[in-house]
This record gives structure tokens, sequence and C-alpha cells, in this order.
């Protein structure tokens, strides 16, 4: 059996690193991106993003489900529980690639015709690589339901490595083939050869791991009813997520157009590009959780994840200083000042970007503590909620109105349910919730100084950027240790343990 604090360091080592790659993506290649690419053909290619991901919701979300189970058996130390698992997520991963497959090319038209593109756009490039696009998405499914299968083994370094491995080849690739003069194409054949690295890579080491460990693969009725049950619910999760996460951008290409798509986009892919620092550690955390919940380990369960929860909420309040004050010069360095959509839809997109951390945070536990169905079916009832509000929004209140839907639909739905599910699985005491929800007010509170103190530093380029931030962070931890007593000690620990570590 796998240490727990190894698998977890592992899987935390490759999940920043993964943000990493993320970041290269995300903002040193739109900068190439606009020069090889015209505006309006980048701004379809966003939104035709957020057709892609539509079409990621044909996945039942398997990979949840299998990761979960798996984990589960592991921890209990019963190898024959395991093989009935990965022979109906096998099973259940081909039947997803070819249904995403012939879905995404059948609708492809129909898809792309929605956006309502200027008839002088040059659509052949973008439909080229919608294409392949589609078949890198189906792919990508594929290789998750792998990878969370081989997640439930504690395999985290292996599937880790793989992962990174393939972006990096993948943003290189993308690379080679702009510069060649493939345009938007590029983007697509860079997408098509990272998912197929994923898959490749996660379906060795896991038919590796089941042949070492001697994990005999068969094909249950039972746990394929059960993993077909399960994934009735996380579809609807899958769904409401999707939907959440990517009609956004769809809505405004449609009713606003696609400049201003990108105006948007690259005015929130700095803090949204920050937001997986904090909120993957509750990913990295879900192999180990549920694999500890299998060993029947709850009161340490809720010591630690009490701790994790109070780390997230004070860096989600330097989060929020640093953008609020930084981000309309970050974006003037990046790509120009013409792209910053103004500090009130900024402000709006940081609110609605923190709330979504802490639901998503305490959805990871929940699902990692088997708590399948419910999850799923409040994702799903909050995507309801988001949909209609999005759509509200937009037709009365144009760009501001789509900022502010995702903020009403997690207070409606699911910033009140998943605090009080997680409280129920691991048996908080009383007054532990009250606490965090304490903790994290301190650190708004911290946050706002900050940003009324931070917001007129003068920045002219990126080394003045980077002292104003250093600057912010640390005037934020100094004043935030005045008045939170659980932060001070939690400083004095970690400082204790680096020097146990220097010795």
């Amino acid at each position: 059996m796998k240490s727990h604090r190894r698998t977890t360091t592992w899987h935390m080592v490759f999940i920043y690193a993964a943000i990493a790659m993320t970041m290269v993506s995300g903002f040193v290649l739109p900068p190439l991106y606009l020069k090889h690419i015209p505006a309006e053909v980048y701004g379809a290619w966003l939104a035709t993003g957020n057709l892609l991901a539509w079409l990621s919701a044909l996945d039942p979300g398997v990979s949840a489900a299998l990761q979960q189970r798996i984990g589960h058996a592991y921890g209990e130390q019963e190898s024959q529980k395991i093989g009935p698992w990965i022979g109906a997520g096998i099973l259940v991963s081909i039947l997803i690639f070819l249904v995403i497959t012939v879905v995404g090319l059948s609708v492809e038209s129909v898809l792309l015709g929605w956006l309502e593109l200027p008839s002088d756009l040059e659509v052949g490039p973008l439909y080229t690589a919608f294409t392949l696009a589609v078949v890198g998405t189906a792919l990508t499914m594929v290789s998750f339901a792998y990878g969370a299968m081989a997640y439930g083994l504690q395999g985290t370094f292996a599937v880790g490595l793989i992962q990174i491995v393939s972006t990096a080849a993948s943003i290189a690739v993308t690379v080679f083939f702009l510069l060649s003069g493939d345009g938007v194409i590029a983007i697509a054949k860079g997408v098509l050869f990272r998912s197929g690295g994923w898959f490749v890579g996660c379906a060795i080491y896991l038919f590796w791991r089941v042949h070492r460990e001697k994990i005999k693969i068969s094909f249950s009725r039972k746990e394929l009813r059960e993993l077909i049950r399960l994934t009735g619910f996380t579809s609807l999760g899958r769904f409401g997520g999707t939907l959440i996460n990517h009609m956004d951008s769809f809505v405004v290409t449609r009713y606003l157009g696609a400049e201003t798509t990108v105006a948007f986009e690259l005015t929130r892919r700095g803090p949204a590009g920050a937001r997986p620092i904090i909120q993957r550690l509750s990913s990295a955390v879900m192999p180990s959780v549920s694999n500890m919940d299998g060993q029947g380990q709850q009161k340490r369960l809720a010591k630690v994840l009490s701790r994790m929860l109070a780390m997230m909420g004070w860096a989600t309040g330097l989060f929020f200083a640093g953008f609020a004050c930084l981000n309309q010069d970050f974006v003037r360095l990046w790509v120009g000042p013409e792209y910053f959509a103004g500090h009130s839809i900024n402000l709006l997109v940081l609110v609605a970007l923190s709330l979504s951390m802490f639901v998503a945070i305490f959805s990871n536990l929940c699902m990692a503590l088997g708590n399948i169905e419910g999850n799923s079916i409040v994702r799903f009832i909050e995507s309801l909620v988001f949909a209609a509000a999005v759509y509200i929004g937009v037709k009365n209140f144009g760009l501001m109105g789509v900022v502010v839907a995702p903020i009403v639909a997690k207070l409606l739905v699911g910033a009140w349910y998943y605090p009080r599910a997680f409280a129920a699985l691991v048996n908080l005491e009383p007054g532990v919730l009250l606490r965090l929800g304490k903790e994290v007010l301190k650190a708004f509170l911290v946050a706002a100084i900050m940003s009324i103190i931070f917001y007129q530093w003068p920045v002219g380029g990126w080394f003045e950027f980077a002292l104003a931030g250093a600057t912010l962070s640390v005037a934020y931890m100094c004043a935030l240790a005045v008045i939170s007593s659980d932060f001070r000690a939690e400083m004095s620990t970690t400082q204790k343990y680096v020097r146990k570590l220097l010795k």
C-alpha cells in the first residue's frame, strides 16, 4: 500500500506542473496567436472551444466514479473488487469515445452555425480545426477514464508524468505548425497530439499495474450496472459543470460579438489561470481521501482537510487582492490595454472565480468521500440556474449580466449545499465550519484593505509589476498574521517543518 503523503505529494507536484504548462499555453501563446491568426477568427475559435466543452459533457463523468470506487476498494485491500471496476471502465470509455466522435462530427455544421459568424470571415480553417479538436476531445475523455483508474491505484506519479510530458510536447507541436502557417488549425493539432499522448501513456501504465499487482480484469454485470447507475448521476454533474464553465463565451459571441469575447476572455485569463493554483489542491488529495475513507480514517481526514480548507481561504484572499490591483496592468503589458474589459467587470469576475473556487473545493472533497449522487444533482440544478441567469443577464445588462450570472447561481445552490454535505461526511465537530468561515472573512477583509492601498501602485513594465506583486503579497501575509491566530500558528508549523528539512 502506497503512502498517502507520497501519493498526495506527487499528485500536487504534477498538478502544479500542469498548471505551469497551462499558463505557458494560456499566456505565452495568445500574443503569438493574435500575430498569426486574425482577431475575429481567434475569437471564433475561443467560442468553438466552448462548443467542444459541451461535447465533453457527453462523457457521463465515468472517471470520477471509477477513481472513487477503485480508490476505496484499494484502501480496503480488496483486490478482487478492483478487476470488475476496471473492466467496466474499459467498456464504458470505448462507448464514450464513439459517442463523442460521432455526435461531434455529425453536428459540426449546426454548432458552428449557431455562432452566426460574419459572412466575410474565412471559416474553412475553423471547420477543419473543429474536426480535429472533436477527435482530440473524445480521446481526452477516454484518457481521463484510464487515468482515473490509475489514480484509484494511487499511481499519481506515473499519470502526472505522462500528462506533463504530453502537454509540453503538444505546446511545441502547436508553435511549430503555427509558425508553419497553419493558423487556427495549429491549435487543434496541438490538442489532438496532447490527447493522444495522454491516452497511450495512461493505458500502458494501467495495464502494467494490473499485471504487476496480479489484478484480474473481469467484466461483471453487477459493477457495469453500478457504474452506469453512478454515471447517470455524474452525467448530470458533468453537463452542469460544462454549462457553467463554457456557456458564457458562446453567449458573449452570439449576442455581443467575437471581438467582445476576446476582451472578456483575456481580462479573466489571468485570474482564471491562477485559480487552479489554489483549487487543484483539493484535486490533489482526492485519491488519498478515497483511500483513507476506505480505511476508516474519518477523524484524521476531518483534521487534515479542515487545515487545508483554511489555507485555501487565506490564499484566495491574496488571489483577490492581487488581481483587483494588478490585472489591468497585466493585460496591458501582456496583449495591450484595448483588451481589458474594465474595472467593474474585473471585480465581478474575481468575485465569481473566488466563489466558484470554494464551491469546487467542497464539491471535489464530497465526491472523493463517495457523495456522487447528491454532488451531481446539485451541480446540474446550479447549471440550470446559471443558464437562466446568463441569458437574462446578457439580454438586459450586456457583459455585466454575463459575469454576475455565476455569482447568482453559486449563492443560490452550491455555496450552501456542499459545505453542509462535507461536514456530514467527515463528522466535523460543531463550530468547525463557522471557524473556517471567520478565517475566510478575515482574509477578505485584509484583501480589501490591500486592494485600496496598492490600487494606485505605478507599474511601467514587467519589473515594476513583479515588484508590486511581491510587495502586496508580503504586506497581505503580515496583515493577516496580525488579525488571525490560526494563520500565525500555521506559519509557525510551516517554519518548523522547513527548518527540519534543512537540517
